[in-house]
């Protein structure tokens, strides 16, 4: 049988120690990001909400989100999940700083002209859209009922890792919870204001390693 030497023993707990810390700093790395979200989201989503809202949310891609914000009737009956926005009035929307650009320079009760373009490169012309202000019964559904499953799951965390933040699965847990609340409190974002779709990638798949963790850790 064939022991370990002094030194690689020493390099192992070395190495340990370092893991360690490592996973002591990412989790609480994403509960200060979590902590500050919770903060943070609520302004941004009201803010938003008193901009001028055209029917429909969008996705960074410029796809026309699949959840509806209203119902579509009229000219915006035409406007579904997968279709892209080309223009509005005339504008090329490029990226998203275009979008929120050419509906910021507009005010709430303007109509503007809409170009929605197919998978397969199709455009068609949708107007007059009237721009409204978003209905502040879809942003409690959206945002506000989400945003409080978002507290949970940080209040759950960090008593987790109050309890069992020495342990290796406690640490697990309360880092799926913290990435999951982030999840959540960014959900609204990722349609909306667009601040932050880096973060909620991250947190995605962050969220995934902690599961694959936990199943790892407990039996």
């Amino acid at each position: 049988m064939v022991e370990a030497s002094p030194a690689t023993g020493a390099r192992a707990s070395v190495l340990a120690a370092r893991l360690e810390w490592l996973s002591r700093v990412c989790t609480a790395l994403a509960f200060l990001i979590a902590g500050i979200l919770v903060v943070v989201s609520p302004l941004m989503a009201v803010e938003w909400s008193h901009r001028p809202y055209p029917g429909f949310m969008v996705d960074p891609p410029l796809v026309v989100n699949s959840n509806a914000t209203r119902d579509q009737a009229g000219p915006l009956a035409a406007v579904q999940f997968p279709q892209r926005i080309a223009r509005i009035s005339g504008e090329a929307i490029e990226t998203m700083a275009d979008y929120d650009r050419a509906l910021a320079s507009r005010s709430v009760g303007d109509e503007v002209t809409l170009f929605i373009e197919d998978p397969d490169g199709t455009q068609q012309l949708i107007h007059p859209v009237r721009l409204e202000t978003f209905p502040q019964r879809e942003l409690l559904r959206l945002f506000w009922l989400p945003y409080l499953v978002g507290l949970a799951y940080l209040a759950i965390g960090l008593w987790v890792y109050s309890v069992e933040g020495q342990t290796r699965p406690g640490r697990a847990l309360s880092f799926f919870c913290a990435c999951t609340a982030v999840v959540i409190l960014l959900i609204f974002d990722v349609t909306s204001t667009h601040a932050a779709p880096e973060i909620w990638s991250l947190a995605m798949a962050l969220e995934g390693g902690a599961l694959i963790s936990l199943a790892m850790r407990f039996p």
